[in-house]
């Protein structure tokens, strides 16, 4: 019985905490895949720059989310980025 109050509280508690945790997550997140973007678009020509220019305007829908608190939509977001750029080692959120 003990041992389930604490598990019940230790949820609760992360419930709380988790909208804090991930906002920083998704800022986190939202800041490497610019300063990555930042480094590629400078190297990109021609045609292949209408598709970075996307990544930007995904860089600020996912920010947008971020901010209203929809870190899902930020991370999957965030994943189609990592995709565009040719990441491997994405987070899978």
């Amino acid at each position: 019985m003990k041992r389930t109050m604490l598990a019940a509280a230790a949820i609760l508690a992360l419930g709380f905490a988790s909208p804090a945790f991930a906002a920083d997550s998704c800022k986190d997140e939202i800041a490497a895949v610019e300063m990555k973007w930042k480094n590629f678009v400078h190297e990109t020509l021609g045609t292949d720059g209408g598709a970075w220019q996307t990544v930007g305007y995904a860089i600020n829908f996912a920010k947008k989310y971020c901010a209203e608190g929809r870190d899902n939509e930020a991370f999957q977001t965030v994943n189609l980025m990592h995709r565009w750029m040719g990441d491997k080692e994405h987070q899978i959120h």
